[in-house]
Order: structure tokens, then sequence, then C-alpha cells
């Protein structure tokens, strides 16, 4: 196997995000498989839609 092949055969790190409607990221999981919880990123999004949306009834 050449260099350029392991390159392409290469795995890389798996992490999930969550960006806000305004591009921040609002979560950044650990490093998979093992880092990422579906548990953390159920919480942060539901965290992050009450804060959005009580923003948005403030607003209105």
């Amino acid at each position: 196997m050449t260099l350029k092949n392991r390159q392409e055969a290469t795995a890389w790190p798996t992490r999930l995000y969550l960006v806000g409607v305004d591009g921040k990221v609002v979560y950044r999981a650990g490093l998979g498989p093992f880092g990422f919880k579906p548990s953390e990123l159920d919480g942060a999004i539901k965290e992050y839609l009450d804060r959005v949306t009580n923003i948005h009834l403030f607003i209105q």
C-alpha cells in the first residue's frame, strides 16, 4: 500500500456538533464513537430550543 492509499484509508475522528441559528457552536460532543453521548446531545438540543423559544417569545 502506498502512502497516498494509506492517507485515503485513514479514518478521521468523528464528532457531532449542534450549531445555533446564529452559526455558533452550541454543543460539541467528544470524539467518537466513545465520546458521543446521545443523552448529552438530547439535553443540549432541548436546552437550546428552550432558550431560543424564550428569547423569541420575549421579543414579540
